[in-house]
């Protein structure tokens, strides 16, 4: 038994030290539990040595990542890069702790881990953009008109959003806006069914022949008015425009 037991420990001892040689990118965990999908990405492991790395797309709406790092033993060194080569984050022998990492728009990121007899655990979840709080809609329904108002957009040629954002403060002088001057004065939509978003954005004009001056323009703080059926229905743009600075004028 002891000559099968220590033939079996050598096969694993040779396993490691193969893998550990192995192209960049190469890893040993021992003893380890990980999760690894599109949204979550942790390992918690007795030894881990190497370095290991993901690649994550960072969607509309999502801020950037939570990271959790526990250390019992040896370093932890983390750094999250865009796949173009900006670096958002570098990080040396990480202790146990927990803090966030802010993306820079949507696209592709490469977040890599590098251990040398690490003892511990570390974890990576997406997470949201805040888009505001409010006693009028659940976060769901703001969700929903954020999805509409990135759909709107999609369709509109040399458009780029830039940040959506919900403002319970500024959201009753805004309606009143829409209601007196805007398109809303000509519907009888009740204000529980109308939500409005304040909306950073850039218009292309370069490839649009129709327009004479061609160029970038940059509109911040725009007003994007949604409505819907009887509390239930599916949100739909009805009307964009105004400033939030010009409902002070």
């Amino acid at each position: 038994m002891k000559k099968y037991a220590g033939f079996g420990a050598a096969m694993l001892m040779a396993a490691m030290i193969l893998l550990s040689g192995c192209a960049a990118g190469s890893h040993v965990f021992v003893n380890a539990v990980t999760v690894e999908n599109e949204d979550v990405w942790s390992a918690s492991y007795h030894k881990f040595n190497g370095s290991h790395q993901v690649e994550w797309q960072l969607e509309d709406g999502e801020q950037g990542f939570e990271i959790g790092i526990g250390t019992t033993a040896g370093e932890l060194d983390l750094e999250i890069r865009k796949k173009d080569g900006e670096i958002l984050y570098q990080g040396r022998a990480l202790p146990t702790s927990m803090f966030t990492v802010d993306g820079n728009g949507a696209g592709t990121y490469v977040i890599r881990f590098t251990a040398k007899n690490h003892v511990g655990s570390f974890a990576c979840t997406k997470i949201e953009q805040d888009i505001g709080a409010s006693a009028r809609f659940t976060q769901a329904e703001i969700k929903a008109a954020r999805d509409c108002v990135k759909e709107t957009a999609a369709l509109w040629e040399g458009c780029e959003l830039i940040e959506i954002r919900y403002d319970e403060a500024q959201f009753d002088e805004a309606v009143a806006k829409y209601k007196s001057i805007g398109r809303g004065a000509g519907n009888d939509v009740p204000a529980e069914d109308v939500l409005v978003l304040f909306v950073d954005f850039t218009v292309d004009y370069s490839n649009i022949d129709s327009v004479a001056d061609a160029g970038v323009e940059e509109r911040t703080d725009s007003m994007w008015f949604m409505i819907r059926d009887s509390g239930t229905g599916a949100w739909t743009v009805d009307d964009v425009g105004f400033s939030a600075k010009d409902t002070e004028k």
